[in-house]
């Protein structure tokens, strides 16, 4: 994969990454290192699953997944960070949301999710 064009400095006090429409298949496992990253937006791409670096991230509020072809959320027993409030998955494969997704649902406020 590319890479993101990030400096390590900036990796740490990144608050938001927009990547929409690179064609990205997957994420580098360094962006676990951005932990200041509040809004990350990976909407269409390539994803077939959620980058399980993302699951890392502490601050992370907002991930957006729009128009992706993800057909599962969590593997492994990866959960969210109890900060994310809002969870884009509009138009993926998904069909349906899996048990995990309680473990977010206390700060989860906005879960966005359409059939394809």
């Amino acid at each position: 994969m590319m890479g993101l064009g990030i400096s390590n400095a900036e990796r740490f006090s990144l608050t938001v990454l927009d990547l929409r429409g690179m064609g990205l298949t997957s994420l580098p496992f360094a962006i676990r290192n951005a932990v200041s990253l509040r809004h990350i937006d990976l909407s269409y791409n390539a994803f077939l699953s959620v980058p399980s670096a993302l699951f890392m991230l502490p601050a992370l509020v907002t991930l957006a997944l729009d128009g992706n072809a993800i057909s599962f959320l969590f593997s492994d027993g990866l959960v969210f960070s109890c900060t994310l409030e809002c969870l884009k998955l509009a138009y993926n494969r998904l069909t349906s949301l899996p048990d995990e997704i309680t473990t977010i649902s206390g700060s989860l406020k906005q879960l966005i999710s359409t059939e394809r």
